[in-house]
């Protein structure tokens, strides 16, 4: 059974010295951004077990957070749509804190796209120009392609109208707030058929 992808304001000010750098930068900022809920349960979270395992730490963050200039590119590239900035091809899920370089290394996964799936597989630590450190157990999770699409389609159309500050803001979120898709989601070039 597929799982629901959802998102989640999550605070990184506490969990890390860049996140209180980030609040005297900008007093104004909560220093929030969406994490990405599996079921309901924060990815983070659920990456715990595995990122000390591979010995890193917990701070990471997505590029979902107020007026950041790749929220976009990220959502773009979730949607299957634009080229991955890894040589590989792998999406980013997560980024530094500090600087959202994605030389400072990124958690990624491969995204691999069906007619009626959508699949994060080898979840793992990766910088640019090296492969990925494959986290241990492997970690996966697959989502059915319509609700995973309403998801990143609405959240992206938010940020590109207001550059996220009411969602991230909001407590409840796109989730809560997405309607069924009206038309049947687009075939892509490199979509995997069943």
């Amino acid at each position: 059974m597929p799982s629901t992808l959802g998102v989640a304001p999550s605070s990184f000010t506490a969990r890390s010295r860049a996140g209180r750098q980030w609040q005297r930068r900008f007093p104004d900022s909560t220093a929030t951004f969406l994490d990405w809920t599996i079921d309901a349960v924060a990815l983070l979270d659920h990456l715990a077990p595995a990122m000390r395992r591979a010995r890193l730490s917990s701070r990471w963050m997505t590029n979902l957070t107020t007026n950041h200039p790749d929220a976009l590119a990220q959502l773009d590239l979730l949607l299957g749509d634009g080229e991955s900035m890894l040589d590989d091809g792998r999406v980013f899920l997560y980024v530094c804190p500090d600087c959202s370089d994605l030389w400072c290394g990124t958690i990624s996964t491969e995204l691999v796209v069906t007619r009626e799936l959508v699949h994060w597989g080898a979840i793992g630590f990766q910088t640019p120009g090296r492969p990925p450190e494959i986290f241990a157990p492997a970690e996966h999770v697959t989502f059915a392609r319509p609700q995973y699409e309403n998801v990143l389609t609405e959240l992206r159309l938010r940020f590109a109208r207001r550059g996220g500050a009411e969602i991230v803001a909001s407590a409840e979120g796109p989730v809560a707030q997405s309607r069924p898709r009206r038309r049947p989601p687009r075939p892509r070039a490199e979509e995997v058929v069943d």
